[in-house]
């Protein structure tokens, strides 16, 4: 390796221990925006995939017409499984619809009645793809043109809802997302620019001599590097104690993307070494 980059090395690392308050400032700045960010990729992620556990549970109930024989009803499946969107469709037979209302409710109104008036039906499951309003109620519409469909029922309401809030929710959280983003790098590069101003004279000094420009600048990359790297690994740690406690509060409810805690190291350096970069430039003549 060269000497300019053992020089730059060397220089880095005094550097931070020359200005050791204002390196753990950068440091701790750097983590803090970290953390605020990580939580919110976190709460980002287990909201969308709360919304599409929502979206899942919604099933289309197909009555069918209580006189057809098996093999209608048979026919009938068939047609269904067909259209395009539907991802199962499993019978449930009047027995069976019978053993649920009892289940459910009891068998006190059943009692009353001689015969079972429950009607058979389908219980179907969209397609991921398909879970949305206008999707539901384009395949409702096709299964209930099928001959021996009595009616289909789902929750449209709930979809509707789904569709309409969760599309305000989505430009409200890209908007909180960015402003997140640009105030954790401007906190940071404002105070590692803070921390570099302080060190102008020994940059003009090194100027005065003939240094170049990279010269100059590879002694603060370093050292943007070190706090970033520093930042990053704090911020993980302070994510791991986050993620310990809501996974012992909320066993298995709450998720972490898998390589959230290397991200945020990458991340540290990332803006650290930015910050630095620019940091530097503002004195370069």
């Amino acid at each position: 390796m060269s000497l300019g980059f053992y020089y730059a090395l060397r220089e880095g690392v005094d550097g931070i221990r020359r200005a050791r308050l204002a390196s753990a400032i950068s440091i701790l700045t750097t983590t803090i925006a970290l953390v605020l960010f990580g939580v919110f990729v976190v709460g980002t992620l287990n909201v969308a995939r709360l919304v599409e556990a929502m979206r899942s549970r919604v099933e289309f109930e197909v009555f069918i017409d209580n006189a057809l024989e098996d093999v209608e009803t048979g026919r009938v499946g068939r047609e269904i499984r067909a259209v395009a969107g539907v991802a199962e469709a499993v019978f449930v037979s009047r027995d069976d619809a019978k053993n649920i209302f009892q289940k459910e409710f009891g068998d006190g109104f059943l009692d009353l009645v001689e015969n079972n008036p429950l009607p058979a039906s389908f219980r179907i499951t969209l397609a991921k793809e398909f879970q949305n309003a206008s999707e539901a109620a384009r395949i409702a519409g096709l299964i209930g043109k099928i001959d021996g469909v009595d009616e289909v029922v789902y929750r449209r309401e709930l979809l509707s809802a789904l569709d309409k809030y969760v599309g305000l929710a989505v430009t409200a959280d890209l908007i909180l997302g960015v402003v997140v983003f640009l105030s954790s790098f401007a906190l940071v590069v404002n105070v590692i620019r803070l921390t570099i101003g302080a060190k102008r004279r020994i940059i003009e000094i090194m100027q005065l001599v003939g240094a170049t420009d990279g010269f100059v600048r590879r002694p603060f990359l370093v050292q943007g590097f070190i706090q970033g790297l520093l930042g990053g690994l704090g911020a993980a740690l302070v994510l791991t104690l986050i993620q310990r406690f809501l996974q012992g509060q909320f066993s298995g409810m709450i998720i972490f993307p898998k390589h959230l805690f290397i991200a945020l190291i990458a991340g540290g350096i990332f803006l650290a070494m930015t910050a630095s970069f620019f940091g530097v430039r503002r004195y370069l003549r």
